[in-house]
């Protein structure tokens, strides 16, 4: 159904919008949303991340703060990212160590058991 946002059509399900964006000629889902703006929000989000200065949004006015939560986003997906990333190196270093068998307890050597007279 052709709906007066970009990048937003009528669900299946009467009240949720969805959001789709075109890159390179493939159609991509942006998720289902309980308003048109917030799918034309999101569909304004990924046309700023894939076509850049040209993107035309629906909500023009909005670039500057669109920017702001795709910088947020970004720096958090890095936080995360990076998080991975070193916990992935532990388990790797962890794995790589050479596994050491515990050795099984030894009888007490005879004699050491009265503490002997020396």
């Amino acid at each position: 159904g052709m709906v007066g946002f970009r990048g937003v059509r009528v669900t299946q399900e009467a009240d949720k919008w969805g959001a789709e964006i075109k890159r390179e000629g493939r159609q991509i889902r942006l998720g289902i949303f309980d308003s048109q703006a917030a799918a034309a929000k999101a569909y304004d989000k990924a046309a700023i991340l894939f076509q850049g200065d040209r993107a035309k949004l629906n909500f023009p006015e909005m670039q500057e703060e669109y920017l702001q939560e795709i910088a947020d986003e970004q720096a958090a997906q890095d936080a995360a990212d990076l998080a991975a990333a070193q916990a992935e190196a532990d388990a790797v270093t962890a794995a790589s160590l050479p596994k050491v068998e515990p050795e099984p307890p030894k009888p007490p050597a005879a004699g050491a058991a009265g503490g002997g007279k020396g």
